[in-house]
């Protein structure tokens, strides 16, 4: 090889090496000093990944969401759009963008959703989420009429039938917006917000409000979301994780009980976790594990309610009335407005009263 062929070749390798490091540089970084030791390696590689497909939309997304899901939202917005540039088409990145700047960017977010909606085989869900922001932003004609075209769909029924009864009564238009409430589905009925709005229409029309009603456990309409459960279900920190765990262990799945163990081991000074775990415990029928964990943490904290909470929960279970009624007191005097400890106490002073 001669040098011209040589110095030639040298000079390509040296232009792309510049091109190489001005793509990376152009990868917005975030400080992770603070950050867990999952979630920080969860970013690392998704920003890796980038940086080795800097043309992929996919890569880009991916480290949006990895961004988003862990709150560094100026960094997550950078990236969806450069997502987006790479693949318009894609409806998720418009709405996961969206989602992230309604608050502080109403306009931006509208433009997202409108965007993502022709590109969309979820098309309900965008209308739904426009009509949301549009009501919110005091938009409420144009929130109607998209309520009422999702209704005709079929799609969300309870949801925007609820949505529209809450715009007909704040229009003071009562008789329509109970006419819509009555048409909505037994479960719907039981909700906390449509409880909420039937007792203030009750009010309007003059007619008498129960003393009692019955609330669902559910306390809000919710449409399902896949873009958002798969965000969330990117959360790498041992807070999230531990609620996720608990949550399947509630759901019966104990195999979660050791991953939430290993949590529990490897963040001992995250008080939420310890707890999640704690919770786990009864769950499982681990009652004297339980309860000698619980009573360890009040040796040092004692008092914690959400640890009291725990430890009379075990004690009820194991039908120690003498001390249970101790520690729901105990609940009472740090907190006399806790409902669920007055029922407890309740319960368990008629048990003492057993033969």
């Amino acid at each position: 090889m001669n040098a011209r062929a040589y110095l030639f070749m040298l000079a390509c390798f040296c232009v792309c090496l510049s091109c190489r490091h001005e793509s990376q540089k152009s990868i917005p970084e975030v400080d992770l000093s603070e950050t867990f030791e999952q979630p920080k390696d969860f970013i690392n590689k998704a920003y890796a990944d980038v940086a080795t497909n800097p043309r992929s939309s996919a890569a880009w997304g991916r480290y949006a969401m990895a961004l988003h899901a862990h709150e560094f939202l100026k960094a997550a917005r950078t990236c969806y759009l450069q997502a987006i540039a790479l693949d318009p088409q894609n409806a998720k990145w418009h709405y996961l963008l969206a989602q992230l700047v309604q608050a502080q960017s109403p306009s931006e977010a509208l433009k997202h959703y409108q965007m993502g909606q022709s590109f969309a085989d979820r098309a309900e869900l965008f209308r739904l989420r426009q009509a949301e922001l549009l009501e919110t932003t005091g938009s409420n004609v144009q929130a109607r009429e998209l309520y009422q075209a999702i209704q005709k769909s079929g799609k969300y029924y309870d949801l925007v039938t609820y949505r529209l009864a809450r715009l007909h009564f704040a229009q003071g238009e009562i008789e329509t917006s109970q006419s819509l409430l009555n048409s909505l589905s037994a479960e719907a009925l039981l909700t906390g917000e449509v409880q909420q709005l039937s007792r203030q229409l009750q009010a309007a029309l003059n007619q008498t409000i129960p003393d009692h009603v019955e609330i669902a456990q559910e306390q809000a309409l919710l449409a399902s979301d896949p873009f958002m459960a798969e965000l969330q279900s990117l959360r790498k920190d041992p807070f999230s994780l531990s609620t996720k765990y608990l949550q399947r262990i509630r759901q019966g799945d104990h195999f979660w009980i050791k991953p939430l163990e290993q949590l529990s081991v490897e963040y001992p000074e995250l008080d939420d976790v310890q707890l999640a775990f704690l919770q786990s415990l009864v769950l499982a029928g681990s009652y004297d594990q339980a309860q000698q964990r619980a009573e360890a943490a009040l040796s040092e904290s004692p008092e914690s309610i959400n640890h009291l909470r725990v430890l009379a929960s075990v004690l009820i279970l194991q039908q120690d009335w003498d001390q249970a009624q101790i520690t729901l007191q105990q609940i009472l005097r740090l907190n006399d407005q806790d409902l669920a400890a007055q029922k407890d106490l309740e319960y368990v002073r008629h048990q003492l009263t057993q033969p």
